[in-house]
């Protein structure tokens, strides 16, 4: 029931708002997590006609980036390292992000979210093999991305696809003929396109 989530998770972000200033270290995190579920909740009731979900997703997601954002700058000063506990939800959210602005046709900035995903997982790498899944992922996607703009261009398309492909050579290789198919089929798809203009 969207209704009776979104009035419970508005209470609760209610509480935790006040809360996080009397003890931020247990209610800055659960703020984030509250303005996270939000975006997941209009996330999941979008059904691909009222673009206003998505729009409010958006809105709620790139909050809980915010504060992830600071806890992990907070973690990353205390630990010295170049990565906190909250970086693999910085990478998730600005992953969320560009599939919310592909939805949304806003392809450049869906490119933008995708790419700042890769370079978050990028530093996770060091720690944890596994956080190469999501960069792959986010170059497929930003593969993807360039062949569905207006302007398309073929060549970073490709580029993104061989990236891609790279990686799940590296650490997925049953991954990386998937990969391959979809390039070779993007690559026909964007050949045919080039050739009806």
């Amino acid at each position: 029931d969207f209704g009776q989530s979104k009035t419970h998770l508005g209470k609760a972000l209610e509480i935790s708002l006040r809360l996080k200033e009397l003890k931020p270290e247990i209610y800055y995190p659960k703020v984030a997590q509250i303005y996270e579920s939000m975006g997941n909740l209009y996330f999941s009731y979008f059904d691909g006609m009222d673009i206003t979900f998505i729009e409010h997703a958006i809105v709620y997601y790139k909050t809980a980036l915010t504060y992830y954002k600071v806890l992990e700058e907070i973690e990353k000063t205390d630990a010295q390292l170049n990565y906190g506990q909250h970086t693999a939800n910085v990478g998730n959210v600005k992953f969320i992000l560009g599939n919310l602005y592909k939805l949304n046709r806003q392809f450049e900035t869906s490119i933008d979210y995708y790419q700042r995903c890769a370079n978050t997982f990028n530093r996770l790498t060091v720690v944890n093999k596994a956080y190469n899944h999501y960069i792959i992922r986010s170059y497929e996607e930003i593969a993807m991305m360039y062949g569905y703009m207006t302007n398309r261009n073929v060549k970073l398309s490709m580029q993104y696809f061989e990236k891609a492909i790279e990686l799940s050579i590296a650490y997925y290789p049953s991954m990386a003929k998937m990969l391959q198919s979809e390039k070779e089929k993007e690559c026909l798809y964007l050949e045919d396109m080039h050739a009806n203009i």
